[in-house]
């Protein structure tokens, strides 16, 4: 249980250096009732990111289990293995992606066509005014809704709940460590609603510093973040897959009768 729980730990504080989610709530912060709206925002996605978690959990994950009853701890260790190296390539995917797009961005800005350069900026100051008024105006269902979009490239989230199946635990457990994920990855919204209450009339100052640090240096923190998880994740299952035959079958034998006292004792 500690072992996944610091695996879900490391996987979901990197997936909160999220802009998808971050951007809107400081948003909210520098609006009307900002720690009351920043609170619905963050509800929003709890409940989405729970009750998808759980699915995957109740669903594919309990299927799974059905198929293989007594399984080997190796499976664990190569998932975990999967899940690390998975983690690292896709933050150094991700350094070369973002690197594309400021090329491309850099390549648009030295563009003769000024004229339509301008109506761009015009449409999107526009856009991004009405974003903001529904995102005021319904702060729960904006970031229920973001939060369902996050699901369909949560690809950390995935992992973690590869992982949390993979541990062979009870299910209130992996239940449990699919709603430690959830709040980790909301942790930078709560850390906006404790400058907010705690900052007076200087939380807008800092709010304001911190989204421009955010801005800045984000995706270089949570690429860092991504590394250092997958890099610990990634040592676990190595180190796992190398602790040779006789101590995944003492393991196996230890959960086949924890999974048998359970039965026994409902």
């Amino acid at each position: 249980m500690l072992r996944t729980l610091s695996i879900v730990v490391a996987i979901a504080l990197a997936d909160s250096i999220n802009l998808s989610t971050i951007g809107p709530a400081l948003v909210l912060a520098a609006g009307e009732h900002p720690r009351r709206r920043v609170l619905d925002f963050t509800l929003g996605i709890l409940v989405v990111f729970f009750l998808g978690g759980s699915l995957l959990v109740l669903g594919p994950g309990q299927a799974l289990l059905a198929l293989l009853p007594h399984p080997s701890p190796t499976a664990r260790y190569i998932v975990e293995t999967v899940v690390g190296f998975g983690l690292i390539l896709g933050a150094l995917f991700w350094r070369r992606l973002r690197s594309r797009s400021a090329a491309t961005r850099q390549h648009a800005r030295s563009s003769p066509q000024t004229a339509t350069k301008a109506k761009r900026r015009k449409h999107t100051a526009h856009s991004s005014e009405a974003a903001a008024a529904r995102l005021e105006k319904a702060p729960f269902e904006a970031g229920a809704a973001i939060a369902a979009v996050e699901l369909l490239s949560a690809a950390p989230y995935w992992a973690a709940i590869a992982t949390i199946i993979s541990a062979r635990l009870h299910l209130w457990q992996e239940l449990l460590l699919v709603a430690v994920y959830d709040v980790c990855f909301v942790l930078p919204l709560f850390g906006i609603v404790l400058v907010l209450t705690l900052g007076g009339d200087g939380a807008t100052e800092t709010l304001d510093r911190i989204r421009d640090r955010v801005e800045a240096h984000g995706p270089a923190i949570a690429r860092g973040l991504a590394l250092i998880a997958g890099t610990y994740v990634a040592v676990l299952g190595v180190t796992g897959l190398a602790s040779g035959p006789r101590t995944r079958t003492r393991h196996a034998g230890l959960w086949s009768a924890t999974r048998s006292r359970a039965g026994s004792s409902s």
